[in-house]
């Protein structure tokens, strides 16, 4: 798979995606867009070997101005992203998003990768049927303030806070107080995201939890040697541990194999 990613700006993209498509004459290119790194290996390891991957250089909101640019509008491209708070009614054709939430809340759905990372890495006290949920429940009030900074568009910086930093290893919780006085919130707003949370099933967890939150949160309760096993590290092996057999089984899987069978392409097997 040849892997096309650093670009300054989506002029760039769009430029390159041109060319590329100028150039196959046989009109057999498959060409995915994507939000970043992690979506990047993800489609390395998943998708055909022929399969183009370009990155956006604005996330998901470059993913969707690139399906919709008008010059490269052409079916040999398209365009998969997180669907995060949004409702997928009204998604371009040629935009696709994962099952749930984000890329790892559907890896994550996976019983076969949970199973692992619980035997290997999970020192703790909960069985592997739900120390998953526990960590997707105890973030929800993180979820539903997300939500509703992307619902409200109040602004929220989330990176002035480190969620590791308020993630207690010995009771797999998070001091929920002072992350939402470092994120600039109310105690009033707290009260409202637990409430909101304290409604949710656990059916809902996964098209809620974001992803970065997971990762961070089990990053730091997973262990590996004497250490904390890690945001970064859990992220490979979530990639690793899915297999194509499993991707067969989503959502995703069926719309892309019926998108390439409506126009004779080839992005999964």
């Amino acid at each position: 798979m040849d892997s096309i990613r650093e670009y300054e700006t989506l002029e760039d993209v769009i430029t390159t995606l041109r060319m590329e498509l100028s150039n196959d004459l046989e009109g057999k290119l498959s060409i995915v867009l994507v939000e970043g790194e992690d979506d990047i290996s993800f489609v390395n390891r998943i998708f055909e070997k022929d399969v183009v991957c370009f990155e956006s250089p604005s996330g998901k909101e470059g993913v969707r101005k690139l399906v919709e640019a008008e010059d490269i509008a052409d079916c040999r491209i398209i365009g998969i992203r997180d669907r995060d708070y949004e409702s997928v009614e009204g998604y371009p054709p040629r935009l696709f998003c994962y099952d749930t939430c984000c890329l790892e809340t559907m890896l994550l759905s996976c019983e076969g990768v949970v199973e692992g990372i619980h035997a290997v890495y999970y020192k703790g006290s909960m069985e592997q049927g739900t120390f998953i949920m526990n960590a997707m429940r105890q973030l929800a009030p993180l979820s539903m303030l997300r939500e509703k900074n992307e619902r409200y568009d109040f602004g929220i910086n989330f990176q002035r806070a480190a969620l590791s930093e308020f993630v207690s290893k010995e009771n797999e919780s998070i001091t929920y107080g002072e992350l939402f006085s470092k994120l600039g919130q109310s105690q009033e707003m707290l009260e409202d995201c637990r409430q909101e949370a304290g409604k949710m099933q656990d059916c809902q967890l996964l098209d809620k939890t974001n992803g970065h939150d997971i990762c961070r949160f089990l990053g730091k309760i997973l262990k590996s040697g004497k250490g904390d096993l890690g945001e970064k590290r859990l992220r490979e092996i979530l990639i690793c541990s899915y297999r194509t057999e499993d991707f067969r089984n989503t959502y995703l899987y069926q719309k892309l194999s019926d998108y390439q069978q409506r126009h004779q392409l080839c992005y999964v097997e």
